[in-house]
């Protein structure tokens, strides 16, 4: 990498955040991919110089920490993590604190399903005092009287919209909660 270069990680950027992944890259970013899907990794691969696929499983934790470490040593820290996790995220919210050792600000940019209680997440979590750490929840939408989920590019513009604006943000909406899809 070259000096000055900001490098960013994001995980789980293949799939709902994949325009997200690329418009990352297109800020000036090395940006360092993970997922699961080999097939989607080489699409973003080939769709961006500024990508780095790593085929990473953040639910094999040991390892997870380990091939991060390892970027972390080679290529120095993360400037911007984006990450969307599934599941109790605390461990590996925790690991990027402790991994990413720097003295510089750093910020996370944390995507989460509509069920999720943001506020119990936040006060769980052990961030850093360096750490921007913005949350971006994830809801649906209500047309024409009917709900529906939300689209890939509305969740990838949820979090371009938390990156640009250093903010948490609701994609879509949560209320009324009785007419998700």
């Amino acid at each position: 990498m070259s000096e000055g270069q900001k490098n960013a990680l994001i995980i789980g950027g293949t799939g709902m955040l994949f325009e997200a992944s690329l418009w990352i890259a297109n800020q000036d970013f090395k940006t360092i991919v993970t997922g699961r899907n080999v097939h989607r990794l080489e699409r973003l691969d080939s769709a961006n110089k500024n990508i780095s696929p790593l085929v990473l499983d953040y639910s094999d934790f040991l390892n997870f920490k380990k091939q991060i470490s390892q970027l972390i040593q080679s290529n120095g820290h993360f400037d911007l993590i984006a990450a969307w996790i599934h599941g109790d995220p605390k461990n590996l919210i925790e690991l990027f604190g402790e991994i990413n050792q720097t003295d510089q600000a750093w910020q996370l940019h944390h995507v989460m399903g509509s069920a999720s209680d943001l506020a119990s997440i936040k006060k769980r979590m052990n961030v850093p005092s360096n750490c921007q750490y913005y949350q971006i929840q994830l809801g649906f939408k209500i047309e024409h009287k009917t709900s529906r989920w939300l689209y890939d590019h509305e969740i990838s513009n949820g979090l371009i919209d938390s990156i640009k604006s250093q903010t948490d943000v609701l994609v879509g909406q949560l209320e009324p909660w009785e007419q998700r899809p």
